[in-house]
This record gives C-alpha cells, structure tokens and sequence, in this order.
C-alpha cells in the first residue's frame, strides 16, 4: 500500500478574518517550573467546543485540510509501525538462533539485542502501608511538568 500523498498547509497569521477577535494565548517562557515548592502552574487552554459546521468559512477549508492530513499521516504511522514490529521480531528471532547480541551493518548502523524494563515506581499506597506519613509522602511528590498536544478521537473510541 502505497504511502498517502502528504501536502503541506501553512496557516499565515494574515489569514484570520477581520471580523473574528484576537485568541488569546498563553505566553511563551523559557522559564523552569520552581520543584522546590511542588507546584507547576497548570496550562491554560480554551475550553469551547463546535462542530465543525460552526467554524468559521475562512478557516474551514484548512481546518479540514490538516485534519485530513493528519488521519492519513496517523494511518501510515500506524502501519509502519505495525511493519517495523514484525521486522523487529523476525531480526529477534534470526540473532538468538545465530547467537548473536549485536550486528554492525556496511553502513555503521548496529542492530542490537536490548534487554530491558520500565522505570521503578514509588507506590503511595505501599509507603502508608508501610507506616509512611501521608503528609511526607505528599511533600515529597515532585509533580510532572505541564504540557499539551493534538488529540483527534472518534467519539466512541480513543485513536491517538
């Protein structure tokens, strides 16, 4: 299956409509959130939602544009990744049955056997179990650094 034919869409500023107000956003700072007191300012996003029928004309044809792209852009990751899965696995099992941890390949990349597992985790539950104090487990979560992305779902199921 050939890959879909990607085209790429630029939104420029002096596009927007005379008639619609100003977005606000959030300004950009380089500056790292302060862990020493345990708290990170939230994101603030805009919460308003709309069908698509409701967009504004001027912005339709690239809204629908970019969404388009990006589900065909999310089906070939998908199936390349899905290629890349079973190629793994057939190299998986080619370098046990030949023994063998690495391969260094003509141009310098090396396939290798990794083992490996994910990163411990500090189970809240236990530690109290344990007799820990709440409130030293509590001073002690450093909470994860805020951020934001693109979802684009089917409303009866998560897609990416």
């Amino acid at each position: 299956m050939p890959a879909p034919k990607v085209v790429k869409h630029k939104p420029q500023v002096n596009n927007r409509p005379k008639q619609a107000a100003p977005v606000p956003t959030p300004a950009k700072s380089n500056a790292k959130p302060d862990l020493t007191k345990g708290e990170v300012k939230p994101l603030v996003l805009p919460t308003a939602v709309i069908n698509f029928e409701d967009v504004d004309p001027s912005f339709r044809d690239i809204v629908e544009s970019l969404y388009t792209e990006r589900r065909n852009t999310k089906a070939a990751e998908d199936h390349a990744t899905a290629q890349r899965k079973e190629l793994d696995e057939s190299l998986d099992s080619l370098m046990i049955d030949m023994n063998v941890g690495k391969i260094v390949m003509p141009d310098g990349f090396v396939i290798s056997l990794v083992k490996s597992s994910s990163a411990p985790k500090i189970d809240a539950k236990l530690l109290l179990s344990l007799g820990v104090p709440a409130d030293v487990i509590a001073q002690s979560t450093v909470p994860g650094n805020p951020f934001k992305y693109v979802l684009v779902a089917d409303r009866n199921k998560k897609e990416d």
